[in-house]
């Protein structure tokens, strides 16, 4: 799926799960075989201050399955594979650095645009996924989750899509 501006059908949709109107939305990122958005593209300047999820997991059911994944300790065992794994460490890296550009990338053009009306700049983060400030550890597996259905780009998150295929239910 191409990404792509999302219905106003959409955006109540995903009102409902998350149970607050989202903000800084720019894009569907993914969807799920139901056709409901999954993930988000979420602008990463909101109110000022950068906010450090670009792509957000936005699907009730998937989340409450993530959440049920890490707490069963997968996160751990996910750092511990990056800790001994050279080539997955490597991958991991790769996505986190990924991450990082295509946020801050769109964070310096809102920030051109905020300059343009008079307000300050705003330094750019060094955190990775998830806000994350070393890029060798996971916070939670939604972000990597999101970032992966999002671009195909996150080995964690390729681990996490390929756990969820043991829980019933229809997504993804």
């Amino acid at each position: 799926m191409l990404p792509e501006k999302p219905s106003n059908l959409d955006l109540q949709f995903i009102e409902e799960q998350l149970g607050r109107k989202p903000r800084g939305v720019l894009e569907v990122s993914a969807r799920c075989k139901s056709g409901h958005p999954s993930v988000i593209k979420t602008k990463p300047l909101l109110d000022k201050e950068i906010f450090p999820t670009l792509y957000y997991l936005v699907c009730g059911k998937l989340i409450k399955k993530v959440f049920k994944l890490e707490s069963e300790g997968l996160i751990d065992k996910l750092e511990q594979k990056i800790n001994n794994d050279k080539k997955f460490k490597a991958l991991f890296l790769k996505a986190q650095e990924d991450y990082i550009k295509k946020r801050n990338k769109i964070a310096v053009n809102q920030m051109k645009e905020l300059c343009r009306a008079g307000s300050p700049n705003t330094p750019l983060p060094k955190t990775g996924i998830g806000g994350v400030g070393k890029l060798d550890k996971i916070k939670c597996l939604h972000a990597h989750l999101a970032h992966y259905l999002a671009t195909g780009n996150n080995p964690v998150g390729e681990i996490v899509r390929a756990r969820l295929d043991s829980f019933p239910g229809n997504c993804p």
